[in-house]
């Protein structure tokens, strides 16, 4: 166990496979990046869902919410939902291995807010456990 009560399992591959992001939330690059290297940090692994949605029983999919609401300043809600796969197919029923939503309305810096869910992301991620992979 590590600080903050995160914990450390092990899997066979550590591999998350992120859904496609929406093109009507107009999903920054850098965001997608930045999640990237949150999930790196924490030992998994990315790879983008194919359209089949194949992957292999026991690996794990991820879905990214982005929301911002306001005026001017523009809060950012990030909700991550990380699933266990039980089948050959990503689903909607999978069992959620991991689930945060958290939102950021500081520091206001720029009106799109695109820091604010840079650490949104950071919050959200920050209480995921880590990852190792089984080595045979």
């Amino acid at each position: 166990m590590s600080a903050a009560g995160v914990e450390t399992f092990q899997h066979p591959s550590c591999l998350v496979h992120l859904h496609p992001f929406s093109k009507k939330h107009n999903y920054d690059e850098s965001l997608i990046r930045k999640l990237k290297s949150k999930l790196d940090d924490k030992g998994y692994k990315t790879r983008a869902l194919d359209e089949y949605k194949k992957l292999v029983p026991g690996e794990f999919h991820l879905e990214l919410k982005r929301t911002l609401t306001g005026k001017l300043y523009k809060e950012c809600l990030i909700e991550i939902i990380v699933k266990k796969a039980r089948s050959n197919t990503a689903l909607e029923n999978d069992p959620i291995f991991y689930k945060m939503e958290k939102s950021r309305r500081f520091p206001r810096q720029t009106l799109k807010g695109k820091e604010r869910c840079y650490l949104a992301i950071d919050d959200a991620i920050y209480a995921l456990n880590i990852c190792k992979q089984v080595t045979n």
